[in-house]
């Protein structure tokens, strides 16, 4: 597999925009190959670019979320970041 595609949600319109994500530089871990770079696109232009350190199989990850399925090291950084509600805390001013 190299890439996928398809129409997808990309905003609160309710309209369907072309979306595509694409695979490389496929490496073997634990006996199966992952990709360890991916590019996501809206629309023919790319808006990230995902790159894979590491992968593991199977790990007990239970006690890492909460009730609210947030992780419990964002739960912390909202904590520790303070950000008023609707804020993201990156605005200038």
């Amino acid at each position: 597999m190299r890439s996928v595609s398809g129409m997808r949600y990309r905003n609160q319109e309710g309209t369907k925009s072309p979306w595509r994500g694409e695979f490389s530089d496929w490496r073997t871990i634990h006996g199966i190959k992952v990709p360890h770079r991916a590019v996501a696109a809206w629309e023919h232009e790319p808006y990230g670019i995902f790159e894979i350190e590491g992968a593991e199989y199977n790990v007990d990850v239970s006690g890492k979320f909460l009730a609210d399925g947030a992780t419990r090291d964002a739960a912390q950084e909202r904590r520790s970041a303070k950000v008023r509600p609707g804020h993201s805390g990156t605005e200038g001013g």
